[in-house]
């Protein structure tokens, strides 16, 4: 049967003044894939509005030149007509983006007055480019350029020095609010989440290593209730769930979506380590090396068969609605 078609039979039995408890309802998912995050097929909902981020916060500028990173893990300097290697920027990094910045940032902390041009359009470094560059304190002059003819170049320096109350936030918010890697929240875009840090909402444990998960799980709860328009202090995502549908209810005599209402608490946290570990990886672009912290913890399980990672959109234990059970993975559902 069809998520909503079973969302619209729950919500018709409470109509009906069934012995139903509401919170009791909205403390589960109702189906087997949290919606907000997930379409009715399980494939994870990719954010289509990456590219939000960057025009929210760019500087534009017309006054560039051409510099070319090449694809090797050893980057090659092109200087004076002459290619040289560079070993000091060798690094066990696998992600593009990562190593695109790493190289970039060296470039301008290397010579103050240096210009260094990024030939990229790629929404990733360019979020790594502004925080790197406030948080090296760079000063030489950092450009971003479209490699598609007619698209603006991007001016960092002025981008960080602009949004610097929020460019410490900018990686965090980029993750937890979806990306190529990571659910984006259904309603949830990235201008909705840069008001959000503009607020004073703060996702400062997201990504350190050493941090608690609890404690990061909590920021980031408090964060994305700011994004869904729950201010109050809140202690998990199924109360702001239940809070929501309150809210929208109370507005309307229709039911809202499904997908509309945020993830639950026990999908959201597997969310959660997904962005963790990623933004994880983005702290540590310039160190050569990437944390050790193992994916399988983070929201992610090993598809041995096809040799990848697969994201994790619940934990096994959860229950899916009202009625069901769990054990060692298994489950029974009561219709």
């Amino acid at each position: 049967m069809d998520q909503e078609a079973k969302y619209a039979r729950v919500i018709g039995l409470l109509v009906n003044q069934r012995d139903l408890d509401l919170e009791q309802v909205l403390s589960t998912e109702l189906t087997a894939y949290p919606p907000s995050m997930f379409q009715a097929d399980g494939q994870m909902r990719v954010a289509t509005g990456k590219a939000t981020l960057k025009k929210n916060l760019q500087h534009a500028t017309q006054n560039h030149q051409l510099v070319v990173t090449g694809e090797n893990d050893m980057p090659t300097q092109v200087s004076k007509g002459r290619k040289s290697p560079r070993l000091d920027l060798a690094s066990t990094h696998e992600e593009a983006d990562i190593l695109i910045t790493q190289q970039a940032i060296h470039l301008a902390k290397e010579d103050p007055e240096s210009h260094v041009q990024v030939v990229c359009d790629d929404t990733y470094v360019f979020a790594l480019l502004a925080y790197y560059y406030l948080s090296e304190k760079l000063q030489s002059s950092l450009t971003m350029q479209s490699p598609i003819m007619g698209r603006s170049c991007i001016d960092v320096k002025e981008t960080a020095r602009k949004h610097s109350a929020i460019v410490p936030e900018l990686l965090a918010l980029h993750a937890l609010t979806g990306c190529d890697s990571f659910a984006t929240t259904y309603g949830i875009g990235k201008t909705k989440a840069i008001a959000v840090a503009r607020k004073g909402y703060t996702l400062d444990q997201l990504g350190i290593p050493l941090a608690n998960i609890v404690e990061v799980t909590e920021q980031a709860t408090a964060f994305m209730g700011a994004c869904y328009g729950i201010t109050t202090p809140t202690s998990s995502m199924t109360k702001i769930r239940q809070k929501l549908w309150a809210q929208k209810t109370g507005k309307s005599t229709a039911a809202p979506k499904l997908c509309s209402l945020p993830p639950t608490t026990e999908a959201f946290e597997q969310n959660v380590r997904r962005a963790h570990h990623q933004v994880a990886h983005w702290y540590s672009a310039l160190s050569g090396d990437p944390p050790t912290l193992a994916a399988v913890e983070h929201g992610w399980e090993a598809d041995d068969t096809n040799k990848c990672l697969i994201p994790r959109n619940m934990e096994g234990r959860c229950i899916l609605r009202p009625g069901a059970h769990s054990q060692a993975g298994q489950m029974w559902l009561h219709i």
